[in-house]
């Protein structure tokens, strides 16, 4: 007899449904790592003192603060949550990378019922930058075996990516930017900012551009896959 481990094993769906689940998992976690840091960046923008007072107003009946200490912290508080957000989507971007390596030799000794990608796409959680879905369903909608066809996915995929992107990474960068910038005016200077505040804003900027570079990369990997229409998410 076989035993439920190896007929786990033997069942490509299974498979492809613990890949869709491990990716799951961490596009969860990236997703909820960058609405906290929006959510932060929003909370240390919205405070503003009145009639040139040194303290600012907090929101949602919080009180007031003083800005020599307040911006400071946020600061801080915002390069931590960049830095943990850039780790998580570097995660996302590993663990797709890794289920595409997979799908792939599943899909060589794949024969009949549901397709291993399609099967994984649904069965994954979509991510706040997640565009693909929109330009395989274009490329369904008409005919896939034309080639302009094809080519029109592709470039309704770019055109959505690169507006993505901008968005997804580029308010992480200007948060944490803003922040530093804030932190630097209020009051706070000399070996604190050009060491505490420098390095920090420097690391949390170098892991966005990371990331960034990296999920382009991984996108260049998807238009691959539409011009074969069995692209990747």
């Amino acid at each position: 007899m076989t035993s439920p481990e190896v007929a786990h094993k033997s069942d490509p769906l299974a498979q492809v449904k613990e890949l869709a689940a491990g990716v799951s998992v961490q596009t969860q976690v990236a997703n909820r790592v960058w609405l906290a840091l929006m959510t932060v960046a929003l909370v240390a923008e919205l405070p503003h003192g009145a009639d040139k007072s040194p303290d600012l107003s907090l929101p949602f009946g919080l009180g007031s603060v003083g800005s020599t200490y307040f911006y400071p912290v946020a600061f801080f508080i915002l390069v931590v949550l960049a830095v943990a957000f850039a780790a998580a989507h570097a995660q996302v971007i590993r663990a797709g990378v890794q289920a595409q390596k997979m799908l792939d030799s599943l899909c060589k000794v794949h024969s009949g019922g549901v397709d291993p990608r399609e099967m994984f796409d649904m069965a994954r959680t979509p991510s706040l930058n997640r565009v693909a879905p929109l330009a395989q369903l274009a490329i369904d909608q008409f005919s896939a075996t034309r080639w302009w066809v094809r080519i029109l996915g592709i470039l309704y995929y770019i055109v959505l990516k690169l507006l993505s992107v901008l968005v997804y990474y580029g308010l992480p960068v200007w948060a944490v930017w803003q922040a530093y910038a804030n932190a630097s005016r209020s009051g706070l200077s000399g070996i604190v900012l050009s060491f505490f505040a420098k390095v920090p804003v420097c690391a949390a900027l170098l892991a966005l551009v990371h990331v960034f570079l990296s999920d382009i990369q991984y996108s260049s990997k998807v238009v691959r896959k539409l011009w074969r229409t069995d692209a990747p998410s």
